[in-house]
Order: C-alpha cells, then structure tokens, then sequence
C-alpha cells in the first residue's frame, strides 16, 4: 500500500511539473501578462508609484508623463475587468517585489461585483496568466474564482487552452516570445477616431442609485491596513466617465458615498468624475462611454500629477526623466536632440509639425519626437500614418540591406500618426527604430498618407545622424 501510495505521489507531482512546464507554450503574451513580465524585470530604480484597477486605469493614467512632471517612477499596472478583490491580490504580489512610495488604486474597481463572467473570465485569466507560481498565486485563484473548473483553467492554460494542443503555430509562436520593454509603462493610448459610435453603443442603462458593495469595502480596507504596515502611501481616484455626465445626482451621489468611505478609511481620494464639468473634459476626449483616450488620458493624467505633488511629500529622484528618453515630454529634454526640419512644416490644412527631433541611445535605438503645434487638430491628425524616408549617398547605396531598398535608394519606415504625450507647446509622436544604422543617410523625407491621399514632403538635406 505503502508503495502504491509513493507512486501515485510521484504520478502526481510528475504530471504537476509537466502541466506547469507547458504553461509556457499554452499561455497567450497578450495585455497585462506583458505588463507583468515588465513588472518582474524592472530592477533599478524602484517603482515609487504604481496605479493599479482594471481597462478605466490603464487607459486613463499615463506614467511617462507623471515622470516627467513629478521625477517619480511610475508604473501602471492594471489589468482588463478586474475588481477591487483582484487588486488586493495584486497588491500583495506587488509589496513582494516592489514597496512603493505611493499606490494608486482606480476607483472603478470598487464598483465591479462579478468577474467571473463572459468575457471578464478571460482578462481575469491574463491577470494570473502574468504572475509568478506562488502561494499568493494559488490563494488569488482559490478566492477569486469561484469554480472548481474555473480554478484549474486559471492555474493552468495548457488545460484551458486544449483547443490549441495541435496549433504549431500558436505553439512556435509562444516558444519564441521575447519580452521587449515597453515605454508606455502599463500605460495604453486609446484612438481617438470613431468616439461618436462607439460612445453610443456602450452608454447603457443608468443605474437608479450608487452603492458600493460590503465585501469590496471589506477588500479595499485590506489595501489600505497593508499600506499602513509596510509605510505605503494611499490613494483612491475614479477617473471621468461620459456615461455618468447625464445624471448630475448620480455623480453627486457616487462622489459623497466614496467620499463618507474614504473619510471613515482616512485616505485621500480624488474624484475627477464630480470635476468633470470644472477641468472641461469633452465628448471628444473619450473612447467610449468609460474610457478616456489619449488626449483625455493626457489632461486626467495632469491632473493627477499636480494632485499628488499637492498632497504627498514624495521623495524624487531627478534623474528619473532622463533614464528612459522616451519618458520625457519636456521641451528642455529632447530639444537637445538634433531637428531634422529647418522650419515648421503643414504637410496637411490644419496639421503643422514645428520639428522632428532625432537621438541615437546606446541600446542601438533611434528615437524620434514628432512635435505637432497645440493648435493642430488632433483628430485630423489621428487619419493619417506617418512616413519617413531615408536616402543615403549614391556611393552607399550598394550597402542598403535588401534588393528593394537597394532599388529604391532608400529605407522607408512608418507608423501611426497619432500622439500620445502633450506638453505645454506640443502634441508629440514618439517612434522608436531599433538595430538601424542611419549613420551614413544623408537626406530625410517625411509626410502623412491614408488610403484617401498623399499630403504635401518635405524634404532635409544634409541630415547628420551619428
């Protein structure tokens, strides 16, 4: 008996391995799985600012610009359809690796009840999907989820992913993921194209009043005793929302309740919901009803960043804006790049682009800021691409990679228009090329094209990119 036992032990704990091993090939890279990896492999400096809660959080707070404005490094780590239980579980898988100045929790979270449902179940995956094998791990499964079969799919994505046993390429595709990092910092820019549409398919019912659940209180007042013990700032911000805007008494009413809450928690809380009509959030600052996109992510972010050098004596670190390039949206910061325009340029009516500005960083990457003037039409811009053109002299043209470019004379890259940051002056697109060697191009071409039409070149000569 004795032996049966030991080997049905051994069966178990081998086929365990074998499951958790295939974890590796049967689970997707996708959203907050990335935005955990990069967690994990953030070493030097520390987080002193994380933002946690679900798709209203990362959409709507912009790390790179609270960088730049407060030199605290901050990091967004939030993930799709999770509530305030999820964030708690979070929070302690965070303290683990990384004890923050300051955590932000996204009030949203507070008011999720069920997110075991539709298509919650699997964002609720990607959230566990990204963490380390813990008993933290093990113990946000075993509460979060609130079936057996559920447990078991969330603790292993080779059994829920069966359907791709015999997928190679997803397999291949999975075996040869490399984390890359990501400047957005958790942070990510939503369109600003097609708001009217999709803000009326996703209004819906108004609720008749506002109550935050007891077992959510119950989760946030855990947050926050595990604040107090491990000497962690605290702050709660519910970000705008257009769906609420029609009802003034359910703002009201939704600012007075958290405000009574977080009174009795004694922590701060910043409500730019009940703000809304006050800061001038617009309808074309929105995604949809819930979520702000990249311009409305920019003002609420603002917003925050004065809130929290306001109401929190931080410690910063003035090196912070310069570690990463491209978390910086100062004028100061990348106009000590090289200008590749000799004047500002209106390649579209209502478009200008004041200047392109260009650094080559050790790590082999080329980072280019294209500053659009503030009076440019951000959703103008936002139905265009971008195309930039490199020409080297006849004499290196022998030495371009590939017969096309070879042919051409040229190398051609290009990307989405639209911008993500915005400083006093500039809406700015920030477009990063790595392992291009543009030292010996002389001659820089640019201009904005769709499917409709061309917009009018400009043209640099005599470009100096070493």
């Amino acid at each position: 008996m004795k032996k049966l036992f030991l080997k049905l032990s051994l069966l178990f704990v081998i086929v365990l391995v074998l499951l958790q091993l295939g974890n590796k090939f049967f689970k997707s890279h996708k959203g907050s799985v990335k935005t955990w990896q990069q967690f994990y492999e953030n070493e030097e400096p520390k987080y002193d600012i994380i933002i946690s809660g679900n798709s209203i959080a990362y959409s709507a707070y912009n790390p790179q610009i609270i960088n730049s404005k407060s030199s605290l490094n901050t990091f967004n780590l939030s993930s799709s359809s999770i509530g305030i239980e999820q964030v708690l579980y979070n929070f302690k898988e965070i303290i683990k690796y990384n004890k923050p100045q300051l955590f932000i929790v996204e009030a949203h979270a507070l008011d999720i009840t069920t997110t075991n449902i539709g298509k919650r179940l699997k964002f609720n995956y990607q959230n566990i999907d990204g963490q380390k094998l813990s008993l933290n791990k093990l113990s946000s499964i075993y509460h979060v989820f609130d079936s057996k079969s559920t447990m078991v799919e969330a603790m292993f994505p080779v059994v829920r992913n069966h359907n791709k046993w015999s997928d190679f390429e997803f397999l291949e595709k999975n075996a040869n993921y490399t984390y890359r990092f990501d400047k957005k910092l958790g942070y990510r820019n939503l369109s600003t194209k097609g708001y009217k549409k999709r803000i009326a398919k996703t209004i819906g019912k108004m609720p008749k009043s506002y109550e935050i659940p007891e077992e959510n209180i119950h989760f946030l007042k855990e947050i926050v005793d595990l604040c107090t013990e491990n000497d962690i700032e605290f702050l709660l911000v519910r970000a705008p929302q257009i769906k609420y805007q029609s009802d003034k008494k359910l703002v009201n009413q939704i600012y007075e309740t958290t405000t009574k809450l977080c009174e009795e928690l004694s922590i701060a809380y910043l409500d730019q919901n009940y703000g809304y009509d006050k800061v001038g959030f617009k309808e074309s600052e929105f995604y949809d009803a819930l979520h702000l996109n990249t311009t409305g992510a920019t003002k609420a972010t603002e917003l925050l960043s004065e809130a929290i050098d306001k109401n929190f004596a931080l410690t910063k670190n003035e090196n912070i804006v310069h570690k990463v390039p491209n978390q910086n949206t100062d004028e100061d910061h990348y106009k000590n790049f090289k200008g590749l325009l000799e004047k500002p340029f209106t390649p579209i009516e209502g478009i200008i682009i004041d200047q392109v500005y260009v650094k080559y960083f050790e790590d082999g990457t080329y980072s280019f800021y294209v500053c659009f003037d503030k009076k440019s039409n951000t959703e103008t811009i936002s139905k265009y691409k971008l195309a930039m053109q490199f020409f080297p002299e006849k004499e290196d043209i022998a030495s371009l990679k590939n017969a096309a470019e070879r042919k051409k004379g040229r190398i051609s890259f290009g990307a989405l228009s639209e911008p993500y940051l915005t400083n006093q002056e500039h809406h700015i697109r920030v477009i990063d090329q790595k392992k291009l060697d543009l030292s010996k191009f002389k001659s820089f071409v640019m201009y904005l094209y769709n499917s409709e039409e061309v917009s009018k070149k400009v043209t640099s000569r005599n470009v100096n990119l070493q």
